[in-house]
């Protein structure tokens, strides 16, 4: 249980506790390159010092303690430390060695100094390095001189550079020794799924999962990694968490601000979440260290987590992962999508009879159990690749169709023709015209060159009132044309074309186009 943090100005002992950044025992990957990171604090005599503090996102850096303790302090600041440097010129050299008795050697020799002389560093101020010789003081130039050794000693060729280190230090009461658990959302992790289909067998599919892993982060080591499949709602990920950053009171009340415009702060989020699918679902810090069976993938709430256990990778290292390999039953359907030609419809460039593309698709199901997130597929057949499409989020038990290529030998061509026009169907109170009514007729041609039957599914999109169609197809209004003049139509065909066989649909609707007197 969490307890109120004493003052900000709670001073610790000198005999603080050696620094440590916490060992990554837990992590919940997004396709985005976040992940929720859960490290492991070691805590003695009730103390313990991060000296790495992670760069959390706003709002999502926490401390729990394990083991019965509570937390008394969590306090982050800025300490000052002397770290080694080497001297990197040998002005540096000389300025650092200044009292040491050192040899010099010259480049070229001189008559007046000869090939080298041996003193006491005096000074190494400016252009000439002061040495004090046997034979008395000398003034060289620096520019003259090839080397440094030590006359007796060691020569000194480092220097103690200060840094600023931010760290945190954590006061725990109720038990000695023990750990806490510092979980944040962090960038440097990422998944990115990928998927293959072999179609081999003429009946049975075999799907394929595999996960690549990037780590940009930190060395893990037996960590337990999620592979999240779904939409988090992270709106506050690219603002920083002034606890770990350091940030001014300006910065941080910008920020939070931006709590107050939640439309605002999802328009900045989205460009985290722009390559995911799922039904959106609020992000659970709780899911990312507590125990869980080990199974392939869990359900909490809209989000999907696939399990690593035990996982070793060092930051900057790559691994492949494979997730599951499940089968399922499908079929090749053959799928011409004839695009919307009504001039109405933004973009479009009116009727043609160019001809239609056709594609060879497989139409499977999701058997896994578990929902499948949108990834690259690639389509194998006998160990050849066929083609590369996206296979798109696909709930348990959900409807799958892939593309593989282009049906080269299944002709199509589409075709409209204008039957009739009422001029002025629609006039405003003057009684001048504002629309005509046109009646268009539609042909659908598919023929099958192929030397075996397909199954062919055909989608018209059309801006009208469809008055009628051969072949008894489904028809359905898209919302989209509620509050124009037109109707927007979407007719769907399915039909078996033997070797050989062509296939003709036609159609008639009506639209209203603007009168032009």
């Amino acid at each position: 249980m969490l307890v109120p943090l004493a003052a900000a100005t709670v001073l610790f002992s000198a005999a603080a506790p050696t620094p440590t950044g916490g060992r990554v025992v837990a992590a919940s990957l997004f396709k985005n390159g976040y992940a929720v990171v859960v490290r492991e604090i070691p805590v003695t005599d009730g103390k313990a010092t991060v000296g790495e503090v992670p760069r959390a996102a706003l709002g999502t850096l926490w401390f729990v303690p394990a083991e019965g303790a509570q937390l008394r302090s969590v306090v982050s600041s800025v300490v000052k430390t002397k770290t080694p440097a080497p001297l990197s010129s040998l002005e540096e050299v000389l300025a650092a060695n200044v009292g040491q008795s050192v040899q010099v050697a010259f480049a070229t020799e001189d008559p007046a100094l000869g090939k080298a002389q041996t003193g006491r560093i005096v000074s190494a101020e400016g252009q000439l390095l002061v040495l004090r010789t046997a034979a008395g003081t000398v003034a060289l130039p620096k520019a003259a001189i090839r080397s440094v050794v030590a006359a007796g000693g060691a020569l000194k060729w480092q220097r103690e550079v200060e840094t600023r280190k931010r760290v945190v230090r954590i006061e725990t009461t109720g038990a000695g020794s023990g750990k806490v658990l510092m979980v944040s959302l962090e960038r440097g992790l990422l998944w990115a799924p990928s998927y293959a289909l072999d179609a081999s067998d003429p009946k049975r599919l075999r799907i394929l999962c595999k996960a690549t892993l990037v780590n940009d982060l930190t060395d893990l080591k037996q960590a337990d990694l999620r592979l999240v499949t779904g939409f988090p709602n992270v709106p506050f990920a690219p603002t920083g968490e002034p606890f770990s950053t350091g940030a001014g009171i300006e910065p941080t009340l910008a920020a939070l601000v931006r709590a107050g415009a939640p439309d605002e702060a999802r328009r900045e989020g989205a460009l985290l979440t722009q390559n995911m699918a799922a039904a959106p679902g609020g992000l659970a810090f709780d899911a990312a260290f507590p125990p869980a069976p080990q199974i392939p993938g869990e359900q909490l709430e809209d989000l999907f987590f696939y399990r690593l256990s035990g996982l070793r990778l060092a930051k900057g290292d790559r691994a492949i992962a494979y997730v599951f390999a499940v089968e399922s039953e499908y079929e090749h359907l053959h799928t011409w999508d004839v695009a919307d030609g009504s001039l109405l419809r933004p973009g479009a460039e009116g009727p043609s009879d160019e001809p239609g593309e056709v594609w060879n698709c497989l139409r499977f199901h999701n058997r896994s159990g578990q929902p499948w997130t949108t990834a690259p597929v690639t389509v194998t057949k006998d160990g050849q690749i066929l083609g590369q499409d996206t296979l798109r989020y696909t709930g348990r038990d959900a409807e799958a169709l892939v593309r593989v290529t282009k049906a080269l030998d299944v002709r199509a061509r589409a075709t409209e023709e204008e039957l009739s026009r009422e001029r002025g169907a629609v006039r405003n109170s003057a009684g001048s015209p504002v629309f005509d009514l046109v009646t268009l007729k539609g042909t659908l041609t598919a023929r099958n060159a192929k030397p075996e039957p397909i199954r062919l599914r055909i989608r018209k999109e059309l801006t009208g009132e469809v008055e009628s169609a051969e072949g008894n197809p489904s028809v359905t209004k898209s919302a989209r044309g509620l509050r124009e003049a037109n109707p927007v139509s979407r007719l769907e065909w399915n039909a078996t074309l033997q070797p050989g066989e062509t296939l003709e649909r036609t159609y008639t609707y009506k639209v209203y186009v603007p009168s032009r007197g």
